[in-house]
């Protein structure tokens, strides 16, 4: 808590530093226009959205296998933002592993990187 009562959470924070910096960038792809933090808070709230229409609600788990890349953290976000659970699924795991971590984690949908897909349709 600060001076003023206000719960420092990271929605709260992230919320905040969109309203200070909104047009200045948060992410870049290489050789590609920077995006603003606005632009990633439009993100996150669709991503948002994406996920309550599968059904996703607080306390559910949400399976990530994706190669680093700048609008993970987006993903990422979206997911803690409505109170779920990231099971982060490094992409250098084989097959069999994944399936593993599937398996036993109980996640409720899986978000795939279209470079990872193969390990899936193994």
């Amino acid at each position: 808590m600060t001076e003023n009562n206000t719960k420092l959470t990271f929605p709260a924070i992230f919320a905040e530093t969109v309203r200070k910096f909104g047009e200045r960038n948060s992410y870049a792809y290489v050789g590609e226009k920077p995006r603003t933090y606005n632009e990633s808070a439009r993100e996150i709230k669709a991503l948002m959205a994406f996920l309550e229409k599968f059904g996703v609600q607080p306390g559910d788990k949400v399976a990530l296998l994706s190669n680093n890349m700048p609008n993970w953290s987006s993903v990422y976000f979206s997911i803690t933002f409505m109170g779920a659970v990231v099971v982060p699924v490094l992409p250098d795991f084989s097959a069999n592993e994944v399936s593993n971590i599937l398996v036993h984690s109980g996640a409720k949908v899986l978000l795939v990187s279209s470079s990872q897909l193969a390990k899936i349709k193994e």
